[in-house]
């Protein structure tokens, strides 16, 4: 009579325990498995990382709420009375911090739905469409109807950078209208350009980044882990094999067998590397 299969697998796990690559095995599949959720839970929200979670890090909650205190302000500054006080004192604080332009980036700039409001007007210094020669209006109407939005798009950044730089301010902060901004930006952007200044000027800069965006911060061919992947994941393998070699020749340690070492360097090794 055969014994019941259940039995014969239970012995083949016992007998299996007993070596030490199963021992190694089973504690670096915790280890990483360990690894690999606190990972998922503290790196979802980094784009540069390979457990970035879009589904998640793209929801709109925070967005949608600050979109919608933008639209409850709208009607009060397009209110045919005065603006109310706290506009009033905003526009008379920041004054002299800032000049505003807005530039509706359109051939016809009253199929912009802002276009004419009442706001625009009392917030914005300057405002306006293109006051560029006749040859070069013409271009911009061939551009839209063709939809060429890449060319268009270089044309009104560098149209409103010599629109800004005419004002000699300090700084230039260009923004599209997509933008939907997060409590206490400006706080924070005044705070790092106050630590640009006090930087060496040995080290120059060129821009400050305002907003996060994975699409020019991402892995790609530039970054020295990311081209050479395979190369490292090899020359770790054969680092770790030749000293666990070595040891094992050394010292003759019965529990480090080759079995062991192939786990380790194959395995191990390659599946922790993955996590990095």
């Amino acid at each position: 009579m055969k014994p019941p299969r259940t039995t014969f697998v239970y012995f083949a796990l016992r007998r299996l325990l007993k070596f030490n690559a199963t021992k190694v095995l089973l504690a670096s599949v915790f280890l990483w498995r360990t690894a690999y959720e606190f990972c998922r839970l503290r790196y979802w929200r980094d784009p540069h990382s390979a457990f970035f979670d879009g589904c998640n890090a793209y929801e709109w909650k925070y967005s949608l709420y600050r979109e919608h205190e933008a639209r409850r302000l709208i009607p009060v500054h397009n209110a045919l009375s005065d603006p109310h006080v706290y506009v009033k004192d905003w526009i008379r604080a920041n004054g002299a911090l800032f000049f505003l332009t807005i530039l509706f980036a359109d051939t016809d700039p009253s199929r912009h739905p802002s276009w004419g409001q009442k706001w625009t007007d009392r917030l914005a210094d300057k405002m306006g469409s293109y006051d560029v020669s006749e040859e070069e209006f013409s271009h911009l109407q061939e551009l839209e109807k063709a939809r060429s939005f890449r060319e268009k798009g270089i044309f009104d950044y560098i149209y409103s950078l010599r629109t800004c730089t005419t004002t000699n301010a300090s700084y230039l902060a260009i923004l599209e209208e997509d933008i939907i901004i997060a409590d206490g930006w400006m706080v924070k952007t005044l705070k790092a350009l106050s630590d640009i200044s006090l930087r060496s000027t040995q080290n120059p800069w060129i821009y400050l980044r305002l907003f996060y965006t994975e699409t020019s911060v991402s892995w790609s061919s530039s970054d020295f882990a990311y081209r050479n992947m395979t190369s490292i994941f090899l020359i770790v393998q054969l680092v770790v094999l030749a000293g666990l070699l070595l040891r094992r020749l050394a010292s003759g340690h019965p529990y480090l067998d080759y079995s062991t070492i192939g786990v380790i360097c194959f395995i191990s090794v390659p599946g922790f590397l993955g996590l990095t």
